[in-house]
């Protein structure tokens, strides 16, 4: 029996995982590769990507926790990217704490290489397959990130839901 095999004979709940685990890969490897030549990390990629795709959501703590990257880690790939020019930084006038991220214009280059390399990227991975079935894919990545919301309320130790 191949690995392939023994993969899917595991079941499709840890098939998916797996699945999911490689588009991203895939992913990232063809963004670095649009980007090459200014040498930066993968979180450097994620955190341009990430200000680019998700405004308002523009501080640190926003892409840490919604792209699962450490708050070391951000922080390293911010001040970086402010040191190379591509970042400003701008206190938020309610909250001192708080420092809002700005794509800088010469950034503008950058993330449009990795915006092309992106819509790409969707276009080969979802090519052949109907627009029904990615609707229905969609449909149900969603709700899985709905039940991952009630999970956060779960405590595995009891039975009980906080």
């Amino acid at each position: 029996m191949s690995k392939e095999q023994k993969i899917m004979k595991t079941g499709a709940n840890t098939n998916l995982f797996i699945q999911l685990t490689q588009v991203l890969k895939e992913y990232r490897k063809i963004s670095f590769q649009a980007v090459e030549e200014y040498g930066f990390t993968p979180s450097e990629i994620d955190v341009l990507m990430f200000l680019f795709n998700n405004a308002p959501l523009d501080t640190a703590k926003d892409i840490s926790k919604y792209r699962g990257i450490s708050k070391t880690l951000v922080s390293r790939s911010v001040d970086s990217l402010i040191k190379r020019g591509l970042l400003s930084t701008s206190v938020d006038a309610q909250d001192r704490r708080i420092i809002h991220l700005t794509l800088n214009k010469n950034a503008a280059d950058i993330v449009e290489k990795l915006q092309i390399s992106k819509d790409f990227f969707i276009r080969k991975v979802t090519e052949g397959i109907d627009k029904e079935d990615i609707d229905i894919f969609m449909k149900v990545i969603l709700e899985m990130q709905n039940n991952i919301q009630h999970l956060k309320n779960i405590n595995f130790n009891s039975t009980e839901e906080k």
